[in-house]
């Protein structure tokens, strides 16, 4: 992990991140500004395995993939549930699913009033290098979470090759997710900076 940068991915216009204290001291002004919805799940949030994160929306940017999604509608830091049916541990688990996902639409289940967000596969992947262009973002995805995936890519073809067969609903088991956190100011090149050095503020 990269001090000071924070872990991200990138999906189309959706940029999606992990809670922790320091994101919500940098979101709200301080961590008891922040909604009680999110300090509950932040203090209080039960963990069945280590490694497992509350993965949250942070931004949406603008490009034909997020019509009509681009104020958040309410969902602006809403943690998210699931993708595709497939319950969501940590960003690197949705970057496994994504990168692997050959259905026609991406569906993201939002925990905010029991929302989706739906995404056209083809138009989200896309418009993608055009989102990078228009905000200076150089990938996808943080290196910590893209680390990540090949640990868990490794680990996996290493069982296999062990003769070990464990079935995983989602390609990246929550012990090689990267641990949560320090969410700060983004620097140069990454997603959600604004003119001032700060995530822009998503309505809703």
């Amino acid at each position: 992990m990269d001090e000071g940068r924070p872990p991200y991915l990138l999906v189309g216009g959706l940029v999606f991140t992990a809670l922790s204290d320091p994101f919500l001291a940098q979101r709200y002004g301080s961590v008891a500004a922040a909604p009680v919805r999110l300090l509950h799940r932040s203090f209080l949030g039960v963990r069945a395995r280590a490694g497992e994160q509350t993965v949250v929306l942070s931004t949406v940017l603008a490009c034909p993939a997020t019509l009509g999604y681009e104020g958040a509608g309410g969902l602006r830091d809403s943690p998210l549930v699931a993708f595709n049916g497939t319950p969501v541990d940590c960003l690197a688990q949705l970057a496994s699913l994504v990168a692997a996902c050959n259905e026609p639409s991406m569906r993201f289940d939002m925990e905010a009033g029991g929302k989706m967000i739906i995404l056209d596969s083809a138009v989200a992947r896309a418009c993608t290098a055009g989102v990078m262009e228009d905000h200076g973002i150089s990938a996808t995805m943080s290196p910590d979470i893209a680390a990540a995936v090949e640990r868990a890519q490794r680990a996996q073809h290493d069982a296999f090759d062990g003769g070990e067969q464990r079935p995983c609903r989602s390609g990246v088991a929550a012990e090689h997710c990267a641990g949560p956190a320090p969410i700060l100011v983004p620097a140069a090149g990454e997603p959600g900076e604004g003119t001032d050095g700060k995530p822009p503020a998503a309505s809703g």
